[in-house]
């Protein structure tokens, strides 16, 4: 924090940088060496969590030592987290936690077979292979190499904490955490002084064991050896920095015969004087006696110092309001015995300013606001000061920023260029259909939208939901439909004891459960389909559609539809039967339809629902398959123009709109609801045009380009909607069961 606060704005930047230095940092910050030792004696409880695993490899002396960088940390982690490694070296180890040994999984041991696995074996899918273990297919390249060094590294520190927890006594115990070091970590030439350091430190346990001139004759629990070394080395100062020419940071420490031109103390409040209180555990403290050390009356000798050492500017700074209320507090009791101090010896500077102010002390002092960023800082004369009290140019357009926060984000005052390109395929027109200003932000812009982090999870689930638990349906129900009906059972146990295998399904009974559920559900949808097709009397396997269509001129669009029964397109799915998916059924049907107009197509969209029955089924056709090209030119269209455009089409939200449901859509697009989520509140809508309420989504102005019969009338959000979710309406006719009859809508 210190660093980044000195650093400037960077090249060009109105602040310079300013050189700085951190006077009394410990050991364990002034020596990286120390920093990677002690994360090795954090690894004693023996649990080899995941976290703390590659936490480790993230100090510089052990990725050096390994060849790891921060980016290939990051892959280490993304395996760690795909190959389910929770805790753990092996089961053998975390039997000493009382888990049964014919639990393996979510190991570290585990999730390395799983890799070394995949590294040996063709990717052929996910299956069980060798031993039972589920070979990890996304490894390539140079990531053997990398795996390698996880192997190393997984294996060391398994043998280190090993050899630690194994000895009692003191000499040895050292003479392997010397080795451990040794193995673990590697630092260049001009850092090769941290080695003499550590071996100091670990000689003067030695020599504190060795005290009566032989070996300690009771032995010691490691984990107390431990807790002593990270004591002494977390505790102990490094080497002092003073005089260095820097801007020097410090505790508050004594600053005697060191004058400084400006000196200034932080965090002058009421913590101070507790800081110098005794602690409960002081018995010196319960009775007293002349000579004992007086905390308090050492922490404002300091204090005297520091203000002695001022030679011509004295700084000090509290806090001032308390930090949850922002109320006014009483400064620190130093504090204001210095301010008395200065009302009852300090001349004024000017005439008539006391009377002004008071006293001299509110003369003098500044309510400064906490934030950088706070307008204040750059008024001329607002805090005390001939001009502005600060010049950064980067918190100076935070400031500015910050009055257009609750403001909407404006979208784009003109179209970009057109992109061009002579080939547009069937995937791309898919996402623009379902989210145009992913499109402009991530393929034209480059511009990816902040989405929540994947942390590494520590903790052996009991449970799978979210996301997760979607994945692991669908992949069951990707495994019944890639087989026969009759060995779709089979393979959705195949599966299943993949995911155990794997450690994707929670241990014991729990993952009994899930695996309960998620068959069912898989089975059910599964059964539907069946059911549709036999109905139908269609082929139970899909084929391939290749699409080839010339639209607008020169423009070719092209892909595939793998779903083709005969005349149905099926798209069966754990999820839910969304406007996004009705999007995608409506391109797919106008895309085989426009190349094969000689077969009058359907389509059939399988999902799950909140009601009893659990899953509902709908059909499609389109209303005039000739119009199948003019239609898929419409949707070109819109992929061209979300190319270059803030496009305001949101399925949900305009097909709901468009349909007439005003209630409907203000529900779907949800922007600043407290407790429901919607289309408004999408990272790449508030990305390209701020934090919308529906009424101003309603207020915007449609650009010169989007005028004409198609494009119907009103605000530019009316238009779009009429345009894609009018000739969604107008061109796709329902055949099965009504949505609403079976609750089925997002």
């Amino acid at each position: 924090i210190v660093e980044a606060v000195f650093a400037g704005d960077g090249p060009g930047g109105a602040l310079a940088a300013t050189p700085v230095c951190v006077a009394d940092r410990s050991l364990r910050r002034d020596v990286p060496l120390f920093d990677a030792v002690l994360a090795v004696l954090d690894l004693l409880d023996g649990r080899f969590r995941a976290g703390d695993v590659l936490g480790l490899a993230l100090h510089p002396p052990v990725g050096r030592r390994f060849g790891l960088t921060l980016d290939a940390v990051g892959r280490l982690s993304a395996w760690a987290q795909a190959t389910n490694v929770r805790w753990g070296l092996d089961a053998e180890q975390r039997g000493e936690f009382g888990l049964p040994s014919t639990y393996t999984a979510n190991t570290w041991r585990a999730g390395l077979d799983q890799l070394l696995l995949g590294a040996a074996v063709a990717d052929r899918g996910e299956r069980l292979g060798a031993g039972g273990v589920v070979p990890y297919g996304d490894l390539e390249g140079d990531d053997v190499i990398l795996l390698g060094a996880l192997a190393e590294l997984v294996d060391l520190v398994a043998a280190a904490v090993d050899r630690l927890l194994s000895t009692s006594d003191p000499v040895e115990w050292c003479e392997a955490l010397l080795a451990a070091a040794e193995s673990l970590c590697s630092l260049d030439d001009a850092d090769s002084w941290q080695w003499q350091l550590l071996e100091a430190e670990l000689g003067t346990v030695r020599d504190e064991a060795l005290a009566s001139g032989s070996a300690h004759l009771h032995p010691i629990d490691p984990h107390e050896l431990a807790a002593l070394l990270s004591g002494q080395l977390s505790g102990r100062p490094g080497r002092p920095r003073f005089g260095t020419g820097a801007v020097t940071v410090s505790s508050l420490t004594a600053q005697r015969g060191i004058p400084y031109p400006v000196v200034c103390l932080l965090g002058l409040d009421g913590e101070l004087g507790a800081a110098g209180a005794s602690s409960a555990d002081d018995l010196t403290a319960q009775a007293p006696c002349v000579g004992d050390r007086d905390t308090r009356s050492e922490v404002r000798a300091q204090l005297l110092d520091a203000v002695l050492a001022a030679g011509e500017h004295l700084v000090l700074c509290s806090t001032g309001r308390d930090l949850a209320t922002n109320a006014e507090v009483a400064p620190s009791v130093v504090l204001a015995e210095l301010a008395d101090l200065i009302d009852a010896t300090a001349m004024p500077p000017l005439d008539g300013l006391r009377a002004a102010a008071g006293s001299l002390r509110e003369a003098i002092a500044v309510d400064h606001p906490r934030q950088a960023w706070s307008e204040p800082n750059f008024v001329p004369g607002r805090l005390g000061v001939e001009g502005p009290w600060s010049f950064d140019a980067g918190a100076r357009a935070a400031a500015e920023q910050r009055r257009l926060q609750h403001a909407p984000t404006p979208p784009l005052a003109a179209p970009l260029r057109a992109a061009e390109t002579d080939t547009v395929t069937l995937a791309e027109l898919r996402r623009s259909l379902r989210a145009p200003l992913e499109t402009l932000l991530s393929d034209r812009l480059g511009v990816a939208t902040a989405g929540a982090a994947d942390a590494l999870d520590d903790l052996v689930p009991l449970d799978v939901t979210g996301l997760a638990r979607w994945t692991l349906a669908d992949r069951v129900l990707s495994a019944r439909l890639a087989t026969s009906p009759d060995a779709a059972d089979s393979a959705a146990d195949d599966r299943l004891d993949v995911f155990r295998a794997s450690g994707a399904l929670p241990p014991f009974r729990y993952g009994d459960d899930v695996a309960h559920a998620l068959a069912a559900q898989a089975a059910a949808v599964h059964g539907l389909v069946d059911a549709t097709l036999s109905a139908a009397g269609v082929p139970s396997v899909a084929c391939s559609v290749e699409i080839e269509a010339l639209c607008a001129g020169p423009t070719l669009v092209r892909g595939r539809v793998d779903r083709a029964h005969g005349h149905l397109l099926v798209d069966a799915s754990v999820s839910k039967l969304s406007e996004k998916r009705r999007l995608s059924a409506w391109l797919e049907l106008i895309a085989v339809s426009a190349v094969r107009p000689d077969q009058l197509w359907q389509y059939v969209l399988i999902g799950t629902t909140t009601t009893k029955a659990g899953v509902a089924v709908e059909r499609y056709e389109l209303v005039d398959p000739g119009g199948a090209a003019e239609v898929l030119e419409l949707i070109l269209d819109l992929h061209c123009r979300s190319m270059r455009d803030t496009i305001p089409f949101f399925p949900t939200t305009s097909l709901a709109f468009v349909t007439g449901s005003a209630k409907a859509a203000v529900k779907a697009w949800g922007a600043g609801g407290e407790f429901s989520r919607g289309d408004g509140d999408d990272a790449a809508v508030r990305a390209a045009f701020g934090a919308l309420g529906f009424d101003e989504l309603l207020a915007l102005e449609p650009r010169d380009d989007e005028h004409g019969a198609e494009w119907g009338t009103g605000g530019r959000f009316e238009r779009w909607a009429e345009r894609i979710g009018g000739t969604f309406v107008r061109t796709m006719r329902l055949i099965g069961p009504d949505p609403k009859d079976v609750d089925q809508r997002d």
